[in-house]
């Protein structure tokens, strides 16, 4: 049967004419050798390998980009773990804490009031308490895991306790006894405070 008008496109003449399929190297009826289209089969191999490559492409870029973005995951955990575990630090050691630093403020506070009242029994409360503050309670907090917050607490506590040992030395004479150093322990103990305070909070959303 003749080849159809359509099956002749994918046939390949001999030198004789005769049709043969593609693919064959001689002629399946004269015996004659077929033209093989170069052109043809070498296309068909550049196109798939252009697929290859295009494939082998994507797939070093991907890989590239997942070893990338674990890379600076692992450099990001890295980073923030001493981060997370200062603040848990600090979080666990201010739960403890911030009863005896509030205490330390509040004699403080007490102290001026009374002072600027005149008030020489509450001056006299107000110092013993402050001396308690700073010499047993927040003493029984230090150190702290931040080395400066500890600094500044320290530095807190040695102010208010000379205070308060001045306080109760003339706790008995005259509320005149109180000027001097008095105030400039006092106020010097609440800056440090103040400082620390910030340390503190700036601690505990160190992580957030």
């Amino acid at each position: 049967m003749a080849p159809t008008q359509g099956e002749w496109k994918d046939m390949v003449a001999c030198p004789e004419g005769h049709p043969n399929p593609q693919g064959w190297e001689f002629c399946g009826e004269c015996g004659a050798p077929l033209e093989v289209d170069v052109s043809a089969d070498r296309w068909y191999r550049t196109k798939w390998a252009i697929v290859g490559a295009s494939i082998l492409g994507v797939l070093v870029i991907s890989s590239a980009a997942v070893t990338l973005a674990v890379t600076r995951g692992g450099e990001q955990t890295r980073s923030s773990t001493p981060t997370s575990a200062r603040t848990a630090a600090i979080r666990e050691w201010w739960s403890g804490a911030h009863k005896s630093f509030t205490e330390l403020q509040e004699s403080l506070d007490d102290s001026r009031r009374a002072l600027d009242r005149g008030d020489g029994p509450a001056m006299k409360k107000a110092c013993q308490h402050m001396h308690d503050a700073a010499g047993v309670e927040l003493q029984a907090q230090l150190p702290t895991p931040d080395p400066e917050v500890t600094s500044e607490l320290r530095a807190a506590a040695d102010d208010a306790r000379s205070a308060s040992h001045m306080c109760l030395s003339v706790a008995a004479g005259s509320i005149n006894n109180y000027g001097g150093e008095f105030p400039v322990d006092v106020e010097q103990a609440e800056k440090h405070l103040m400082a620390a305070q910030e340390l503190i909070n700036k601690a505990l959303i160190g992580d957030q």
